[in-house]
């Protein structure tokens, strides 16, 4: 009835695997676990090689990383029941009734998101400060503040939808590097008619990126929505909303002369020990700004 899809990049996911297996026990009907490995690292696909030996799981391995889309659009096509739950293979699952949250909807016709927690603690290493300050902040929201907007706050780490929409509305998979293939497809949904709704049933992320890293992701992401939002016009974020703002108050001009003159301070900041989101929201707006110009 229900096919748990995780795809896998340079994360070990044994723990997840055999919490979600165990689970999986509890019910009557039919649960099979796919992972598949996106061209991880040699040592990283080794550890996670002894799944394969854990009830109803299927793990296989990817000559070469085809990308976040491609590799969750492959799992879909080898899945073999009615019924797909997505899962990063950086989850952490912490509630004992994680499984049986999603049963409880099915059937459904709609694309249900379970949400996503960051650790309460923050980390020891303060090079990983600024992605669990990020995730708390703005990604960890609950499902009463998620459906108020469901659109804009989707994201594919832990979602569940029936096999036949998945592939009527297919992620695209010529959105190639890192961020925002989830927001370019909340729009084909929204644009299909097909409703996303919210769940309170978040796992925990586990893949903090370094100050770094992050940063460097987050300049990634920006590049990617703005060629995303050359060619879909009505895709609408935080970020583009700022701009366009600016740019209907005939301002863009001036914030890019005051403002991204201190684009290096705002990065110093942000890979110090107490970094400050405001400056990580005007170096997005910045690049964005900088790109569509």
């Amino acid at each position: 009835m229900i096919s748990i899809l995780i795809p896998i990049y340079n994360d070990e996911v044994e723990a997840l695997v055999q919490v979600l297996s165990a689970q999986s026990k509890a019910f009557l009907i039919p649960v099979e676990i796919l992972c598949l490995d996106d061209g991880s690292d040699s040592n990283v696909k080794e550890k996670n090689r002894k799944i394969s030996s854990l009830p109803n799981v299927n793990y296989q391995e990817l000559g070469r990383n085809i990308g976040r889309a491609a590799i969750r659009n492959a799992l879909a096509r080898n899945a073999q029941y009615d019924f797909l739950l997505f899962l990063d293979g950086d989850s952490k699952v912490v509630s004992p009734d994680f499984l049986a949250k999603y049963l409880a909807i099915l059937p459904t016709d709609a694309v249900w998101m379970g949400g996503r927690i960051y650790d309460r603690h923050p980390p020891d290493d303060n090079r990983l400060f600024l992605h669990w300050k990020y995730g708390t902040q703005r990604e960890s929201k609950p499902a009463a503040v998620r459906a108020l907007t469901p659109f804009h706050h989707f994201m594919t780490n832990n979602f569940l939808l029936p096999k036949s929409v998945f592939f009527s509305v297919p992620l695209d998979e010529a959105v190639q590097g890192y961020g925002h293939e989830d927001t370019l497809w909340a729009f084909s949904l929204q644009k299909h008619k097909i409703s996303i709704r919210h769940l309170e049933n978040p796992v925990v992320h586990l893949g903090l990126e370094s100050n770094k890293v992050f940063l460097e992701k987050s300049r990634a992401a920006v590049r990617n929505l703005a060629l995303i939002t050359d060619d879909n016009k009505e895709i609408s974020t935080r970020l583009q909303t700022a701009y366009h703002r600016l740019k209907k108050l005939k301002l863009i001009v001036l914030f890019r002369f005051f403002i991204c003159p201190f684009a290096r301070f705002f990065e110093k900041n942000l890979l110090s020990s107490s970094p400050k989101l405001i400056f990580l929201d005007l170096l997005k707006l910045c690049w964005f700004s900088n790109l569509k110009n």
